[in-house]
Order: C-alpha cells, then sequence, then structure tokens
C-alpha cells in the first residue's frame, strides 16, 4: 500500500501519456484538430512528424504500415520514458516540484519520440545527410513546441496525484490496530535457580 501511494505521481503521469498518445492517435480527433488550427498540418505536409506520437491499431488515412508501426513505436517510448523518469525523480519523501518534473520529463520523452520517428521515417524517403539533419534539427525543435504545449497536463496530473498522495495520511502502527499488532508471547518461563 505504501509503494502505491509513493507512485502516484509516476503513474498518473505514465497514465496521462497515454491518454495523450490514444487522443493523438484518433483520427477524428487528429482530423478535427487540423481542421481547426489548419496550420497544423504543414508539418505534415513537409514530412515532419505531427504533435504527440499516435498509438492506433490501424493506418490513419493513406498511411501505411511502417509508418503505423513507427507511430506505435514512437508512442510506446514516450509513455515508457515519461514513467521511467518520473520514477527516477521520484523519491521516497515525495517529487519536489512534481508540475515542473512532470512537463520537463514531457519535454524530453517527446523530442525522443520525434527523433525516432523521423529516424523512422527517413528509412521511406531519400534523403541525403543535409535533409536528414534538417528534418533531425526539426523535430527535436517541433518536439519541445509541442510537448511545451501538451507537456503540462502531463506536469498538473503528477501534481494533483502529488498532492493527493501527502494528503491522504499513512497507516498508524497503534496499539488498537489489528494489523500492527503483533502476537506475544504471555506465558513466563521458569527461572533456573
Amino acid at each position: 500500500m505504501k509503494f502505491a501511494r509513493d507512485s502516484r505521481p509516476v503513474w498518473a503521469a505514465a497514465a496521462t501519456a497515454l491518454a495523450l498518445t490514444v487522443l493523438f492517435g484518433n483520427g477524428w480527433f487528429v482530423t478535427w484538430l487540423t481542421a481547426a488550427v489548419g496550420e497544423l498540418a504543414i508539418p505534415g505536409a513537409i514530412g515532419l512528424p505531427g504533435a504527440v506520437p499516435g498509438l492506433r491499431l490501424w493506418p490513419l488515412g493513406e498511411t501505411d504500415w511502417w509508418h503505423t508501426a513507427s507511430e506505435t513505436i514512437a508512442a510506446a517510448g514516450f509513455i515508457a520514458i515519461v514513467w521511467w523518469r518520473m520514477a527516477r525523480a521520484h523519491t521516497p519523501d515525495g517529487i519536489s516540484r512534481p508540475f515542473l518534473t512532470g512537463w520537463s520529463t514531457a519535454v524530453v520523452a517527446l523530442v525522443c519520440a520525434d527523433v525516432w520517428r523521423v529516424v523512422a521515417q527517413s528509412f521511406t524517403q531519400d534523403l541525403g545527410l543535409g535533409g536528414y539533419f534538417g528534418y533531425l534539427v526539426a523535430a527535436v525543435i517541433y518536439g519541445t513546441v509541442w510537448a511545451i504545449a501538451t507537456g503540462w497536463l502531463i506536469g498538473l496530473a503528477a501534481m494533483i496525484a502529488a498532492r493527493t498522495a501527502t494528503e491522504t495520511p499513512p497507516p498508524t502502527d497503534e496499539p488498537g490496530d489489528p494489523e500492527s499488532e503483533e502476537p506475544t508471547d504471555t506465558t513466563t518461563a521458569p527461572e533456573l535457580a
């Protein structure tokens, strides 16, 4: 029980990252978002990975299975990095500044996911060395912008979970508590003279 209470911010951040990847993997949401803010289609039009990697089971639109598999791997990596970095930042006394820890974790995780997405896409495109590094730099910048825009959700989830973990009183080992009472031997051994 203590482990579950202490690790609430870690699991809350990972669950929020999972929710973001499922949301951006939903074709209806992505279509609505692109229609609402048309400028978001520009990076995809020049070959950059879009927004948060989408966790999906089948290809979206005209994309192929290679793109879907690389997106799924990027989404899984995004979630795993969020969980791993939050777990490393977690101490027995709690996470100091859980909001900033969650937000910075989201930035690192999304940049790593976007770098993977560009590397995976480079196998299907005929890029020269300059084009490859240009796409890599653009993916880092674009991933950072999206992480700043969406990472606050992960930071907020970690902060709320940290607050609820500290507000819940830990179990006490008082004499009236049946779980904390250990059986005691009330018999006394005879003394040897």
